[in-house]
């Protein structure tokens, strides 16, 4: 490649690509933050068009004990999504923290080998069709071999929800009857927004 095809390269990239990306990262803080909202749902539609899109069910948000969430994340998008994809995969909470007394942003970290009450992490623990626990199409396995192994096989088709797990230490100790924010974003820059108080 010569010289001028490399610079004609780069220059296409900081062109189009780099202000592209920036402004679907973009959206999802202004989605968080209330403002923008038109700037948001134009960028929405567009990677709706693309194909991939996740809603979180808010009123499947459950703390199962103090230091584990759960809710349910949908693929509404028209894509499936690869389980390897699933690393690439942010999951952002916002929550009070008993121990601290302030709030508290975090970015939660994938790993089907963390240790519950040791470490900071999300895993997938179900997937479900149609409110049934049964999937035909490209199955899932999200702990194939127990506890602590990572998916090997199966996409996350459109109409199929994953089961989300956040656990958290004590050293954090969230607040579960204070109002919280969860963010997830898939690594097409889609991403949906939940702020509410949790049932336990």
């Amino acid at each position: 490649m010569s010289g001028y095809a490399a610079l004609a390269l780069l220059a296409i990239l900081t062109i189009a690509v780099i202000p592209s990306m920036y402004l679907l990262w973009h959206s999802c803080v202004l989605a968080t933050s209330g403002l923008g909202n038109g700037v948001v749902e134009v960028i929405r539609s567009e990677v709706l068009k693309a194909g991939y899109a996740v809603e979180i069910n808010a009123s499947s948000a459950t703390w199962e004990n103090p230091f584990t969430l759960s809710f349910w994340v949908a693929n509404v998008g028209s894509a499936s999504i690869p389980v390897k994809d699933l690393p690439y995969i942010d999951v952002i909470v916002v929550f009070n923290s008993t121990s601290t007394g302030g709030r508290i942003a975090m970015w939660v970290p994938y790993d089907p080998r963390g240790s519950p009450g040791k470490d900071v992490f999300w895993d997938v623990e179900g997937v479900r069709v149609a409110g049934a626990d049964t999937e035909v199409v490209n199955p899932i396995r999200p702990r194939p071999s127990g506890p602590g192994t990572a998916p090997e096989s199966g996409m996350w088709d459109p109409g199929e929800e994953l089961k989300f797990v956040v656990y958290f230490t004590p050293k954090l100790a969230p607040d579960t009857s204070a109002p919280l924010t969860v963010i997830v974003v898939v690594r097409s820059g889609s991403c949906d927004v939940f702020t509410g108080v949790v049932s336990s």
